[in-house]
């Protein structure tokens, strides 16, 4: 019966929210109706001074933002050069993929096309910001210019008509000549609009010519482009010696790296002042990191090795911040500091692997110098063949050599480098696509040998990288939670294991997505599957007049975590680090604590709910109109949710308090909206409804302190005087330190019976209650030994009749 009336109620609520829906959305309209039929009103004469005086401050902040509009002149003169550059590009795309057909080039033109529309993009927010501003300054000028044209027209006889006219005339020509000197920045912010909107659909050209280039490359990667290599000599545009291609593109790197290093020399110094820091601390670290409690743990094995080469340690941090201090590296820039990057990764990462990956190690670091010297001679493709040749056949010999090292004790690596084994299946992968590429460059399919090659070269070295960095971070994420500055913070002190933990796994999370993203690159797969991402997020099902699509879901759950580790991060910090750093009663950040992540999980709620496309206005109306049905039909959980928010705010209980609740008796770990979290001295965890601990009776031993009572009744013979033994109890007592002296130890003698007497003990302690008593219990035992007082035996007595008493016969 109760369930079919819940029913009932929930039915009437929903019935209510669509009349409610409706009802509303026809009085919206309504108003907005009203709104569009209003008459704009007209200037008071009486205040016709108050009235000027605030036009004036309206037009002096158009005109303040007039003035400062030569913005507009730096958006116009970086327009133009992003259109130079833009012809530019779009010649060099042209010339360079006709001279260098290869995969490098086209992305070298990708890293320039991507830095021309960043900027146009800039440059298109900007003016959108113009148009904003200007439209908004219009429109206050606009309706004013229409108040003042109307007060005019409405204007009567009065006593100094010639003044008010004066005054209304003066006022509407300084609005005109505003909204003239707009309808002007408004024209020139058009203009400059229209050459954006042109570079973009420039910059759109130059895009598709790179894709379908890549198209076609890829599509030709399975085709024979050269004769078999017995049977090339010499290739027809080999028109320079090897000595002078090389020469040649050096020169080129060269020249091109000073001139970017001249462009930034900001950014170098600050680059080389980062580096001597870097210096400095890595040689610190490892004249004194000995005596550093924080790296005798195993986990700074690693970073120990990093640390005992300062130097090598500091360039391979200094050449690696290289991509974060300057911006719009060149390809070829960018090219050579990954050369130099690998000489620091080749004298320290054999410090952290075993000795049987040296091999592997050396090897590819001479399969990639192999891999830049190929990018150097341009256009000799005969020499370009060989070199690849070699380097497929060296990073061959090397995977196959950490093949058989590993998979003969994978099980032992794995618990040695577990990182690094992890990678172990994708060096059979490898070895199969050396191989087809070694076969291929023999057929005469060279760009299937050059695209192979140049992708695990690039995506093994990178690997090596990652590892790199996930050892040094290890180590130093434990120096940094262990360090005996940062056990200072309250939440370090108590999670510091568990920072390195999570820590640690988000670092190797987001370098695991980088080097996934650069194998994607490296085989020209990124770009397709970015593709394939756009059309599955633009997947959407629409529901009455709401439409979701994938992407707004999976917005929505990014929303919803990190709601919710925010609120976490949040509680916790204010629990254990800020609040109990002030005076504040007991209980107290604990309620602020939960009361702020469940502020920021409602938030983060109604924001998700917001980038699904729902409009929040009626989700109100939902809420409303089924809390009648759900108040019925959920009562204990919304009850419970109640008594939840009162043990919060309230706190007759808070986390740490000793409750007995009539079989219960334990220590509260939790208190939740809902529920509560109990833990018993076997040890076992009860969950107890909130209501429970707000309408049945709760006896909280330490609401106020932690000070408890505890009671002896001890019986002991006649042997002594009752005075001498309550003051060696006494004494036996007060000599145990976690007793309190306040109230004081007392020994009350309850009086003499049959053979014994009677003593009642009673002291107050605070902490561990039951180790406290054992230790009391055991020296008031030898207080008494040492008097010869002996316990007293309780009498049995067993009186036996005659006719129970039966003689026993034996045979």
């Amino acid at each position: 019966m109760l369930q079919s009336i819940n029913w009932r109620l929930i039915t009437l609520s929903i019935a209510i929210v669509l009349t409610g829906h409706y009802g509303f959305s026809q009085t919206e309209d309504k108003s907005v109706t009203d709104t569009s039929t209003s008459q704009i009103e007209v200037v008071e004469l009486t205040n016709l001074s108050k009235e000027t005086n605030r036009l004036n401050e309206k037009i002096k902040r158009a005109n303040n933002y007039l003035s400062s509009l030569i913005e507009l002149q730096k958006i116009d003169l970086t327009t133009i050069q992003l259109e130079n550059k833009l012809v530019s590009l779009d010649s060099q795309a042209t010339a360079k993929l006709v001279e260098d057909p290869s995969i490098r080039t086209l992305r070298e033109l990708e890293e320039l096309r991507l830095q021309i529309d960043k900027k146009v993009v800039k440059q298109e927010e900007k003016i959108q910001g113009i148009f904003s501003s200007l439209e908004s300054h219009k429109m206050l000028l606009d309706e004013e210019n229409e108040k003042w044209k109307r007060t005019i027209k409405t204007l009567v006889d009065p006593a100094n008509k010639e003044v008010i006219e004066k005054t209304l005339a003066v006022n509407i020509e300084n609005i005109e000549a505003v909204l003239e000197q707009i309808s002007d920045s408004t024209t020139v912010a058009f203009e400059i609009n229209n050459r954006i909107i042109s570079s973009k659909s420039h910059l759109l050209e130059v895009e598709t010519t790179l894709k379908k280039f890549e198209e076609d490359q890829l599509s030709g990667l399975f085709t024979r482009d050269q004769p078999a290599i017995w049977n090339v000599t010499k290739s027809p545009n080999d028109t320079l010696s090897l000595r002078e291609q090389a020469a040649h593109s050096w020169g080129s790197i060269y020249t091109e790296t000073i001139e970017f290093i001249g462009k930034n020399s900001n950014e170098a110094i600050f680059h080389l002042i980062l580096f001597v820091l870097f210096l400095a601390f890595f040689y610190y670290v490892s004249i004194n990191f000995s005596s550093w409690e924080a790296f005798q743990k195993d986990t700074m094995k690693a970073t120990i090795q990093f640390i005992s080469r300062p130097f090598w340690a500091a360039t391979f941090v200094g050449i690696l911040v290289s991509n974060w201090i300057y911006k719009g590296i060149p390809v070829t820039v960018k090219e050579f500091n990954t050369l130099l990057l690998l000489v620091p990764l080749i004298i320290l990462l054999p410090q952290i692997l075993s000795k049987k990956f040296h091999v592997t190690i050396f090897l590819l670091a001479i399969t990639f110098f192999f891999d830049q010297l190929n990018t150097l001679i341009g256009n000799f493709e005969l020499t370009r063949r060989w070199i690849v040749m070699i380097e497929g056949v060296i990073a061959l010999v090397g995977f196959i050599h950490l093949y058989r090292n590993v998979s003969s004790n994978l099980k032992m690596y794995y618990k040695q480098q577990p990182l690094f084994t992890s990678f172990f299946p994708l060096a059979i992968i490898a070895i199969l696509l050396l191989i087809a590429a070694i076969v291929g460059n023999i057929r005469g399919n060279t760009a299937f040998a050059f695209y192979v090659v140049r992708g695990v070269v690039s995506c093994s070295v990178a690997m090596f990288l990652f590892f790199a960095l996930v050892s040094m971070g290890q180590g130093l994420l434990t120096l940094l939670f262990h360090g005996k500055i940062m056990q200072k913070s309250n939440i370090i002190f108590r999670y510091k294991e568990s920072l390195t933990k999570y820590s640690l796994l988000i670092l190797k999370g987001v370098l695991t997505l980088v080097w996934t993203k650069i194998v994607l690159i490296q085989f020209g797969l990124y770009s397709t599957l970015d593709e394939y991402q756009a059309i599955i997020n633009d997947l959407s099902w629409k529901f009455g007049s709401v439409t979701f699509t994938l992407g707004h879901l999976w917005d929505a759950i990014l929303v919803l975590i990190a709601a919710w580790f925010i609120g976490l991060s949040l509680k916790v910090l204010l629990e254990d680090e800020i609040l109990p750093r002030f005076s504040m009663k007991r209980g107290l950040p604990v309620a602020i604590g939960v009361s702020t992540r469940y502020f920021v999980l409602t938030m983060g709620f109604f924001l998700a709910v917001a980038s699904l496309g729902i409009d929040l206005n009626k989700l109100s109306f939902i809420a409303g109109a089924l809390s009648v049905g759900i108040g019925f039909g959920l009562q204990n959980i919304v009850g419970n949710f109640i008594s939840g928010l009162i043990l919060l705010f309230e706190r007759p209980i808070v986390a740490g308090d000793i409750i007995v609740m009539g079989e219960l008796d334990g220590v509260v770990l939790e208190i939740g909206l809902r529920a509560s979290k109990v833990k018993t001295w076997d040890g076992a965890e009860v969950i107890v409804p909130n209501g429970d601990l707000i309408t049945k009776q709760v006896t909280n031993l330490t609401l106020t302190d932690k000070n408890r009572r505890r009671e002896i009744i001890l019986e002991t013979e006649k042997d002594a005087d009752p005075r001498d033994i309550i003051m060696a109890i006494h004494s036996a007592i007060i000599l145990n330190q976690e007793v309190l002296s306040d109230p004081t130890p007392q020994v009350l003698f309850k009086g003499q019976f049959q053979n014994y007497y009677r003593f009642r003990i009673l002291y107050w302690v605070t902490g561990n209650i039951l180790v406290v008593g054992s230790e009391i219990s055991l020296r008031i035992n030898e207080t008494l030994n040492d008097m010869n007082v002996r316990i007293a035996i309780p009498e049995s007595r067993v009186n036996l009749s005659d006719s129970e008493v039966k003689p026993t016969t034996g045979k």
